[in-house]
């Protein structure tokens, strides 16, 4: 927007210097033009008169001096007017150098702006995809400790479930041990007092 602004100002400054040249010109070709009808009459008016009387010779030298006197004015006038006009020409050359000086130190202060606003975004884009990776790291930890926790859960369930068997086993186990001790227990008791009353017998025969 900024750039269409100032080349349209850049446009309408050369438009107008194009115009006062112009007039410049047609100014000069004006007062060159006058000056060349006026001296064509002056000839001719001379050539007239000096066949006239002297009378005559003095109101055309007067009427030349006269007309003398209107061009010089006129030059004068016109050489005023084109000093107007070449310093107005100069000024709004000066104007239309100082805009395209402005806009060039513009455009690269834009164009240096950009770049860095390139090498923020390629920065901060490179920031992003290191989060991105970290963060996937965690999430790839977090989701490995979850795996963890539930595969040790898993394992602690069957643990217990393991052990609460082995501890009925053993306890069954421990039952028919002891349910075999006390029955060889007894067995051994019973036949020592077998033995005990076999002997009392023999005695007492003798």
């Amino acid at each position: 927007m900024h750039r269409t602004e100032r080349d349209q100002e850049v446009s309408a400054l050369d438009r107008t210097l194009t115009k006062l040249r112009a007039e410049l010109h047609e100014l000069m070709q004006d007062n060159k033009r006058n000056w060349e009808s006026v001296s064509s009459q002056m000839e001719l008016q001379i050539a007239n008169s000096e066949k006239g009387h002297t009378t005559s010779s003095q109101l055309l030298s007067e009427k030349k001096l006269s007309l003398k006197t209107n061009i010089e004015t006129e030059r004068q006038s016109g050489r005023d007017a084109e000093a107007t006009l070449r310093k107005k020409k100069e000024r709004i050359e000066a104007d239309l150098t100082s805009q395209v000086i402005k806009y060039d130190e513009n455009m690269a202060a834009l164009l240096r702006q950009t770049e860095e606003i390139k090498e923020k975004m390629t920065s901060e884009r490179d920031d992003l995809l290191d989060l991105e990776e970290y963060f996937a790291k965690v999430d790839a930890n977090q989701k490995r400790q979850n795996v963890e926790i539930e595969v040790l859960s898993i394992f602690a369930q069957r643990r217990n479930f393991v052990k609460g068997k082995l501890n009925r086993e053993a306890t069954s186990i421990q039952k028919i041990v002891r349910g075999r001790q006390l029955r060889i227990f007894f067995r051994q008791l019973s036949n020592k007092k077998s033995k005990k009353g076999k002997s009392g017998k023999g005695k007492k025969k003798k």
